[in-house]
């Protein structure tokens, strides 16, 4: 018998709020073709870089479910989700713990885990988005 995986974020979905996720061309084509009618809902948007970012209303992602505190498409949520509480400061050019997450030492338990996790992170800014700023 599987023995069922330990939720650690206890649906809290702060992770969720003001997020405004910033996802590859990649990664929004293969959610389109799961789910086409996400095309004609708005659930994306271009910031004024030409950045693709996943839409927010009312300060929560569009593919929040307030019932579940879950994400509706979990299983092709982008990189930036996949990595939080884990985010990418460009002003400061480095990683750093979201600051809504109230537990990420659960997901990030220890210095070799965060640096691996953040490698992954910029490795994909740099390839998938195309940052070039990205400090290695």
């Amino acid at each position: 018998m599987k023995k069922k995986a330990h939720n650690k974020c206890e649906d809290c979905g702060k992770c969720c709020l003001f997020s405004q996720m910033i996802l590859s061309e990649k990664e929004y084509k293969k959610i389109l073709k799961k789910y086409p009618d996400l095309r004609s809902l708005n659930a994306f948007w271009r910031d004024e870089e030409g950045f693709l970012r996943m839409r927010t209303i009312n300060r929560e992602c569009v593919f929040f479910d307030k019932t579940t505190k879950m994400c509706s498409i979990y299983e092709l949520r982008p990189m930036g989700c996949r990595i939080y509480p884990i985010h990418y400061n460009f002003e400061e050019q480095r990683c750093k713990f979201g600051e809504l997450c109230p537990k990420p030492k659960e997901f990030y338990p220890d210095e070799k885990s965060f640096k691996r996790a953040c490698n992954k992170l910029k490795k994909y800014l740099k390839k998938e988005i195309l940052i070039e700023n990205i400090t290695m």
